[in-house]
């Protein structure tokens, strides 16, 4: 049998997906992306493509077939869906959050100077979406860069945080640098839960902060340059019930937030 028939060409030269990029040079041959340039983690994959668009595998693993890396994916032996990927390739996104936030290049600069309590950066993330009823087993990941520590009450924090708006407590997996606490990772609720592990992070070096949920059961972890990581596991009631519970945030810093992910079933 023959093989099928190119669905378009560019030039003469075969081009599945339609968008005007040869499959020899495109870098999502099956998903129509003209502009070339949206490739967040630098990879052979597209954003539009890519099965974990904030992490750099040429030779991504995908076990259940969803299009979501083993690396990325937090449920890798069943079918998971993208709830959000934002690169902010093309500026500011009209989330509902904080006023102080700007593009700036590929990303959002937020500048959280952290001296009163409420002094924070903050962007709501847009997850509603018609027929989703439940708000488990995903997971929100965010990539991070802080340019300097800003404030002078010794806490400089940044992170992801998911709400409970019946009980009108939160929980947050966040990195710090506050006065007598070192670098840490945190994991903790408005219910008491408070883990966290020692974390050497820096300025001017870009990080990944993830968090999923499954269940009571919450993981959060954070990942930096050459590989390093620390991850925190603990049991928190905090139950996000709509697309409007989970957050980005910063508080002490100036930042600059490089894309955020979230999957699920």
């Amino acid at each position: 049998m023959p093989d099928a028939a190119p669905r378009g060409d560019a030039g003469g030269i075969a081009d599945r997906d339609l968008d005007g990029v040869a499959d020899v040079s495109d870098n999502c041959p099956d998903v129509a992306n003209p502009d070339q340039t949206a490739n967040e983690d630098g990879d052979r994959f597209g954003d539009a493509c890519d099965p974990c668009p904030q992490i750099t595998d040429n030779m991504a693993v995908d076990t259940d077939g969803d299009r979501i890396g083993d690396a990325c994916d937090p449920n890798p032996g069943t079918r998971d869906v993208s709830w959000l990927f934002e690169g902010f390739h093309k500026g500011m996104p009209a989330w509902p959050g904080s006023t102080n936030w700007a593009p700036l290049g590929d990303k959002l600069r937020v500048i959280a100077p952290g001296n009163a309590p409420n002094d924070d950066g903050y962007l709501v993330l847009p997850l509603s979406s018609p027929g989703r009823l439940s708000f488990d087993n995903f997971s929100v990941a965010t990539t991070i860069l802080i340019e300097q520590m800003t404030g002078s009450n010794g806490d400089h924090s940044f992170g992801v945080l998911v709400f409970d708006d019946n009980a009108n407590k939160g929980l947050d997996c966040y990195l710090d640098q506050g006065s007598g606490s070192g670098f840490v990772l945190f994991l903790d609720d408005d219910n008491g839960v408070s883990k966290k592990q020692t974390f050497a992070w820096t300025i001017n070096t870009e990080y990944r902060i993830t968090l999923v949920r499954h269940g009571t059961t919450y993981t959060c972890s954070v990942v930096g340059p050459g590989g390093a990581a620390v991850t925190l596991i603990a049991t928190s009631q905090i139950v996000p019930r709509t697309g409007a519970d989970m957050e980005i945030w910063a508080f002490g810093v100036t930042a600059q937030f490089g894309s955020v992910f979230v999957a699920g079933p």
